[in-house]
């Protein structure tokens, strides 16, 4: 390990970009990195690199005198050095390290125009021991209430490392930046970064083994782009972008493994565009887009798979375009605003059914203003039903 890329700590940043939390019409497979820019008042962090093992990070430490600090990792003993000048402190593994940061144990010059001071927090693992899974929002015990866990910037490293999780009693709820760099195991992003709602960038370095993204970015609404993760191995992505309100199209490519949908953008009152491609493994749309406000499309490459809509485009009053290609069960579009050639195209991508052992299904196209000037028969010649009313 690189010791002093672990010890120095300097002020000042080179990094260029534009605010978070612009409006992006990024795809799958794209990041967000123009839309964030690291504050140039926050101390530098040190460079991991392949073969370390833990994580840095910078924390906000304010004069009131409640900088509450807690996380837990397992798999191996560990060590933490919060940068108060005291040194590190050794923990067993799977044990609570707690700390409540003194303001005055830290420089004044690494105040941040934002009003509070700023600590390196260093987590390493103790000799021979292996790092394999971190919890990092736990509330400390002297805390009569759950309490934010100030983190502003983050940077994991560690091949031993199979998940990662700030979702807890104590949210993060002004860390910006999560980065993992090197050889990664990452085989879990469930509730990784749930309700980090001031999160901007999130970087996994290979996140190909990840077989789930259960509420991963759920309420993470400064969001403005799609970060660049992987779907090879992605079964569930429910929730995935629950209530991130920041995001505007979303493609998610290579989704072949995926079975699951459910609440993929519920919510999402800015997203416009939702294109799900490599999609006939689908079950589940339930709630899929519900509350979704602005969304305008909604397009899948095949609907095959699909065995659940219930809700799917509820609460969609923008939606105006839907391609289910394949689709064999009933499912509704009501109350969006879908015109008589939109609902047409819908029709034209729907399966058969009421043959070969398929039941009859029924589509509901209530409260469209096409409705008068459709094709039904595109359906009904298909075995649908179809409810106009």
């Amino acid at each position: 390990m690189n010791k002093n890329a672990w010890s120095r700590a300097m002020l000042g940043s080179s990094n260029v970009g534009v605010p978070c939390g612009g409006v992006s019409s990024l795809t799958g497979g794209d990041s967000s990195s123009s839309d964030w820019s690291r504050p140039s008042d926050w101390l530098t962090m040190p460079e991991l690199v392949n073969g370390d093992q833990g994580f840095i990070s910078v924390n906000s430490v304010y004069e009131h005198g409640s900088n509450f600090l807690a996380f837990t990792i397992f798999g191996g003993n560990y060590r933490v050095d919060i940068g108060d000048g005291n040194g590190p402190v050794d923990v067993n593994a799977g044990t609570q390290f707690e700390a409540n940061l003194n303001f005055d144990d830290y420089n004044s010059s690494t105040l941040s125009t934002r009003g509070y001071r700023q600590a390196l927090i260093v987590v390493t693992p103790q000799t021979g021991q292996t790092l394999t899974s971190a919890s990092m929002s736990k509330v400390h015990s002297a805390a009569l209430v759950n309490h934010t866990t100030q983190y502003l910037d983050i940077v994991f490293a560690g091949n031993g490392f199979t998940s990662i999780s700030f979702n807890g009693s104590s949210p993060s709820m002004s860390l910006e930046r999560i980065r993992f760099v090197g050889d990664c195991s990452l085989n879990t992003a469930l509730f990784m970064c749930y309700n980090c709602r001031a999160l901007c960038r999130l970087e996994i370095s290979d996140s190909s083994s990840i077989t789930t993204y259960q509420s991963a970015l759920q309420g993470c609404s400064s969001m403005a782009g799609h970060p660049d993760l992987s779907m090879a191995s992605a079964i569930n992505i429910s929730s995935l972008y629950y209530q991130s309100n920041g995001l505007a199209r979303l493609a998610f490519n290579d989704l072949v493994n995926v079975t699951s949908a459910t609440s993929v953008i519920r919510s999402c009152e800015k997203v416009e565009s939702l294109a799900l491609n490599g999609s006939d493994s689908i079950e589940s749309l339930q709630t899929a887009c519900y509350g979704a406000k602005n969304l305008q499309e909604f397009i899948m490459s095949s609907a095959v798979g699909v065995t659940n809509t219930t809700n799917a485009f509820g609460l969609c009053p923008a939606l105006g375009k839907v391609l289910l290609p394949g689709i064999t069960v009933s499912v509704s579009v009501a109350s969006c605003k879908m015109s008589a050639q939109a609902l047409d195209d819908l029709f034209d991508s729907l399966g058969t059914v009421g043959v070969s052992g398929v039941p009859v299904a029924t589509i509901t196209i209530t409260g469209n203003w096409g409705v008068a000037g459709c094709t039904i028969s595109k359906a009904t010649n298909k075995g649908w039903q179809v409810a106009t009313s």
